[in-house]
């Protein structure tokens, strides 16, 4: 098992509720608006939706693997 993906910023790249990832990006925002906020960008993103299902992703996933975090991370930039 490889040993987790952590910058200099302290962000690790692993497995993430989709909320608690939302909370990361928008920490002043209560979590469902920052749920509906990350959902919106996600959809809204030319590549990352499509990119996202061909891993399994539904839109009703609440967990996001670590190459579904790393995916958002690449299209949206670093929480």
């Amino acid at each position: 098992m490889e040993p987790p993906l952590t910058g200099e910023d302290g962000f690790e790249i692993r497995s993430y509720f989709k909320s608690e990832l939302a909370n990361l990006y928008l920490p002043a925002v209560p979590v469902r608006s920052a749920l509906r906020t990350l959902n919106g960008w996600m959809h809204r993103h030319p590549t990352l939706l499509a990119d996202l299902q061909r891993t399994g992703y539904q839109k009703n996933s609440k967990i996001l693997t670590p190459v579904q975090v790393g995916m958002v991370v690449v299209a949206l930039g670093k929480p």
